[in-house]
């Protein structure tokens, strides 16, 4: 009896001593702070540090280019003003061919150009710096001026003109036809070339009137080649 008594007391005392003791709790884990990464900073020219930003910047701006500036026309060396020979002796060499009343006249370029020469030795054309000279083709003629514009420097070069002419005979009279002037824009005004053309046709006419003496003659048919001016006069 006392035995079971004894076994029931240190029972209990071993289930207080249990009840008794505590025991430690686990440790908590704890989590290590992830550090922020800091901004990188770069150097200005004045030494200053600045952020360095992820925003994408605007595209550059590409300056346009400055335009060159204009090129004024070139400027020919005008030729020698009497480079055409005696005029006297190559406008008595016409080769005239008398039909009755009727004349077929063929003036060769020197003799177009010994008359303009001639005509310009008369009456000097103003702005002109030297006789308009004539180059033929087929069908139509060039007369080449050296003409001193307006608003050109003064002492500075003559500049060329050249102008396209068509040759027609309405009503018996020979008259010029402008088709074409180069250059354009080069500020040469209208009368400086209208007086180059007029003296041509002057010139042309004055070797009519050579042939015809007193008594007039009237153009019925004209045509310009490279061989010469072919007239067909008639009383």
């Amino acid at each position: 009896m006392m035995g079971r008594f004894r076994r029931a007391v240190l029972c209990l005392l071993a289930v207080l001593a249990l009840a008794g003791c505590t025991f430690p709790s686990p440790p908590e884990p704890t989590l290590n702070p992830t550090p922020r990464p800091s901004p990188t900073r770069t150097a200005t020219r004045r030494g200053a540090l600045t952020p360095t930003r992820s925003a994408s910047l605007p595209p550059p701006v590409t300056p346009t280019p400055a335009l060159p500036p204009a090129t004024p026309p070139p400027s020919d060396t005008p030729p020698p003003p009497t480079a055409t020979g005696d005029p006297a002796g190559l406008l008595a060499a016409l080769a005239v061919t008398p039909q009755g009343d009727r004349f077929d006249l063929v003036v060769s370029e020197a003799q177009v150009n010994a008359a303009l020469a001639q005509a310009f030795d008369a009456r000097p054309l103003p702005g002109h710096a030297i006789t308009p000279r004539a180059t033929l083709g087929f069908g139509f003629l060039t007369l080449s001026m050296y003409v001193y514009p307006p608003d050109a420097p003064a002492g500075g070069p003559p500049q060329r003109a050249t102008l396209m002419l068509r040759l027609e005979h309405p009503g018996g009279f020979l008259e010029t036809f402008p088709t074409q002037l180069e250059p354009l824009d080069a500020g040469i005004p209208t009368r400086l070339v209208k007086s180059g053309e007029a003296l041509f046709l002057d010139a042309l006419n004055g070797i009519v009137l050579d042939i015809a003496g007193e008594r007039p003659l009237f153009c019925e048919q004209s045509a310009i080649r490279p061989q010469g001016i072919h007239l067909t006069l008639i009383r």
